[in-house]
């Protein structure tokens, strides 16, 4: 079977980052064509995972925020591409809530530059990074399917399924292929955040004790990057120029006291527990998230990675840097 993306031309958004740098190397497999990378290195990132892609003139980096739709434009117009794999974002809840507008303009305005540009250049592919736990915010049906009313209560939430709505308009008017990845919460090499990253940075200062958001019983869904970025490609092998959306995630849910629990064995450790209380971590956390990704299972997509295994690997990068 030839890979899907073998002799493409594809604009990867946010493809410094976590996952999207996990993409690119995947992509680096596929012989593709041709990589555009845009991403505005904020939040502390840096192009050190592309690198070597860029120095063999494999890649090609935009230091570029999509909120400029003229310096996006360019770079659409003057070549023709394939697809756009759009995961460039706003990615905090607790950022959305202090501060909506900006959340906005990132996540909504941003992403629709892209939409756009997309559309006037005749590229019939988008494929967009969502929210499995965020869209859906609190629901009574576990797990949840893709057609499950979306109720979030986050900003953050919000604007995730408001660009949905575009890429779905957007697909029936104008022929476009788009599809939505509504992730678990997924850790792995490379995260910088998330509370894996947190608890394993508190107890390397403190390893007899450990402060939890909340009252530890929050539980969602989680996915390691490998496992996302295997779903992202079986997604973007679906036939057809419609609209669709995906779960994907674990099979099993984990709680905040089972991730510390698990990441203490790992570890080594025996630390006392201390819980800032409250039944929620932060304003706009979801209690709990629990996704069904048999659609995308359907497609041949399936967890090849372990939970443990998964934070296994995450902790032994974690340990080198």
């Amino acid at each position: 079977m030839v890979p899907y993306f073998e002799a493409k031309s594809v604009i990867v958004t946010g493809g410094c980052g976590f996952i999207g740098s996990h993409i690119i190397d995947e992509l680096m497999t596929q012989n593709v064509k041709q990589i555009i990378v845009i991403d505005n290195l904020s939040a502390g990132t840096n192009t050190h995972y592309i690198n070597d892609y860029i120095r063999d003139g494999k890649v090609e980096f935009f230091k570029i925020n999509i909120q400029n739709y003229q310096e996006l434009e360019p770079i659409f117009s003057e070549r023709q591409y394939d697809t756009v794999i759009h995961l460039a974002a706003q990615p905090s809840v607790p950022i959305s809530v202090k501060h909506p507008y900006m959340d906005f303009e990132t996540n909504i305005i941003g992403s629709m530059n892209l939409l756009e540009l997309s559309r006037l250049n005749g590229i019939k592919e988008f494929i967009f990074s969502a929210s499995g736990g965020t869209v859906y915010g609190e629901t009574d049906i576990f797990p949840t399917p893709e057609n499950q009313q979306l109720n979030p209560i986050s900003n953050y939430g919000a604007a995730k399924a408001a660009f949905e709505m575009y890429l779905r308009s957007y697909s029936h008017l104008y022929a476009m292929k788009t599809t939505s990845m509504r992730f678990g919460n997924v850790f792995g090499e490379r995260s910088t955040h998330g509370v894996m990253f947190d608890f394993f940075n508190k107890l390397k200062i403190t390893p007899g004790s450990l402060k939890i958001l909340g009252n530890g019983k929050q539980t969602k869904s989680y996915l390691y990057v490998k496992d996302c970025v295997d779903g992202f490609l079986f997604a973007a092998s679906r036939e057809g120029n419609t609209f669709e959306a995906y779960n994907m995630a674990a099979q099993s849910t984990k709680s905040v006291d089972e991730i510390a629990e698990k990441m203490s064995k790992q570890l080594n450790l025996n630390p006392i527990y201390k819980y800032t209380g409250g039944d929620r971590g932060w304003k706009g956390d979801v209690i709990k998230g629990e996704i069904d990704s048999s659609k995308l299972e359907k497609l041949g997509w399936r967890q090849k990675y372990s939970f443990e295994d998964g934070m296994h690997n995450y902790i032994k990068w974690l340990k080198t840097i």
